[in-house]
């Protein structure tokens, strides 16, 4: 069975267990109880309310679910997760029953002892059946299932495709030449300098999105950043292939200038800077939302977004996959927790889509066209199911509204070979590659083997060597 501990954050997380046995509204009946009693499930996640867009989704959503479980009350909590206020609502039990986390939290909160065990109710849908088996694996400690995958990305590379119109970058369709590798990245980002004056490339390095990027990019490189030797965990990045791939950063802000001036952008920048014709690559993912923000925050226009699958490295072509993951707070109850799935199911997330998850498809995408998003042409799906996966195919396609040749790269190449985020401490590894990106980029001088050895001292000490 694989276990997945937490290191420094399990410690913190576990010293408030005692004060969690109270808060969460657990109204409702076990799954034995009389069929028909009332069930109250709080439901985190919802969106607040300066989103109207999504609000009115959700509230659709909940009036039509509670028509059709007349014994089911849906209460919204519009709870986000953030891993700063997590412990102190954990620890007092004021978690809603069903609330959302990245894929890169679930073995902590598990850990911890935050979520249900919901690997019966899980099995009564067959839904462990269903998922791809690294989507389940996320949820997955010591055998048992403490969550559901919701949503699902994978990296790519965002093209903008008027810069690259501009470079004399794109095809006879105006559809942009994407960089097949690493080393086309450089050659494109520089011909976009030359050409257009703006940046070829983008990598921000005020938070941790630098590290969360370049975890990809070394990935390809053939690095490993945790292994396991003689069951302890080691961090074993310090490697010439890590180097080399920030050889690589160095050289296109150094050698090609075709990095921006300012080496202090975070993760908000990279949708300003690429909305604004700005910057003509950045590490994305074909994500509706990322997209919408830039179209109705800084009016780009659609169809100057284009996305391809992940650029090859020397050693692979993999993308780093993510996304997001429902689970239970522990005091939920078994039939708490039945009925949040059956929302889940309801709202289109489910590896069957029959009329009720298909309307709940539909409407979203109707709302997204009224609200001058964008649908996209195809599913990004946790479900193995292909007939489900079709089927939500030929609803999009009575929605989408982008050219399907600015994204078909990526649907045909980028899952084929996908990975999860690494299992420890991930946030923390993100935030240490991130401080040496930074390094890197502001000083043409820098030392990368020894930067690299002392994040991997740093790494190892303060994390993986509190493994237990």
């Amino acid at each position: 069975m694989k276990k997945r501990l937490v290191g420094a954050l399990s410690i913190l997380l576990a010293a408030g267990l005692a004060l969690s046995g109270c808060g969460t509204d657990t109204t409702g009946t076990d799954a034995g109880n009389a069929e028909g009693e009332q069930i109250t499930v709080t439901v985190g996640a919802w969106p607040k309310e300066n989103n109207e867009h999504e609000l009115k989704i959700y509230e659709q959503w909940k009036a039509d679910f509670e028509a059709d479980h007349p014994n089911v009350t849906i209460v919204p909590e519009p709870y986000s997760y953030d891993a700063r206020t997590f412990v102190a609502k954990a620890a007092s039990g004021q978690m809603p029953n069903y609330f959302s986390v990245p894929y890169t939290e679930p073995a902590k909160i598990v850990q911890a002892g935050y979520a249900a065990d919901i690997t019966e109710q899980v099995k009564k849908f067959g839904y462990d059946q269903e998922l791809m088996e690294n989507a389940l694996d996320i949820c997955t400690v010591d055998g048992g299932i403490y969550g559901l995958p919701r949503t699902m990305y994978v990296l790519g590379l965002w093209c903008n495709v008027n810069l690259f119109t501009q470079a004399g970058l794109v095809d006879e369709n105006g559809v942009p030449q994407f960089p097949k590798t690493w080393e086309e990245v450089r050659e494109k980002a520089a011909i976009i300098k030359q050409q257009t004056g703006k940046d070829g490339f983008l990598l921000p390095a005020k938070d941790n999105t630098a590290g969360w990027h370049f975890t990809n990019i070394a990935w390809n490189y053939g690095v490993e950043f945790e292994t396991e030797v003689d069951g302890k965990w080691q961090a074993s990045f310090n490697t010439p292939e890590c180097i080399e791939a920030l050889q690589l950063i160095k050289d296109m802000k150094h050698v090609d200038d075709s990095l921006p001036d300012n080496a202090l952008l975070g993760y908000a920048d990279i949708l300003k800077n690429f909305a604004l014709d700005q910057v003509g690559m950045v590490i994305g993912a074909a994500e509706a939302p990322m997209a919408n923000m830039m179209i109705n925050q800084y009016q780009m226009e659609k169809d100057n977004i284009s996305i391809c699958s992940i650029p090859e490295g020397p050693k692979d072509k993999v993308g780093l996959m993510g996304g997001d993951v429902i689970m239970f707070s522990p005091q939920s109850s078994p039939a708490q927790v039945e009925a949040g799935i059956e929302f889940l199911k309801a709202c289109g997330y489910s590896p069957v889509l029959d009329e009720v998850a298909a309307k709940g498809m539909e409407d979203q995408f109707q709302a997204d066209i009224a609200n001058n998003n964008i649908v996209l042409p195809e599913p990004m799906s946790v479900w193995k199911n292909e007939e489900r996966n079709q089927k939500e195919k030929e609803i999009r396609a009575k929605y989408a509204n982008v050219k399907p040749e600015l994204y078909q790269d990526y649907y045909d190449n980028a899952t084929k070979k996908i990975k999860p985020e690494p299992t420890y401490n991930s946030q923390d590894l993100y935030k240490e590659f991130s401080s040496l990106i930074q390094s890197i980029l502001t000083d043409p001088n820098a030392d990368i083997p020894a930067l690299v050895e002392t994040a991997q001292n740093t790494f190892q000490t303060n994390y993986l060597d509190k493994i237990e």
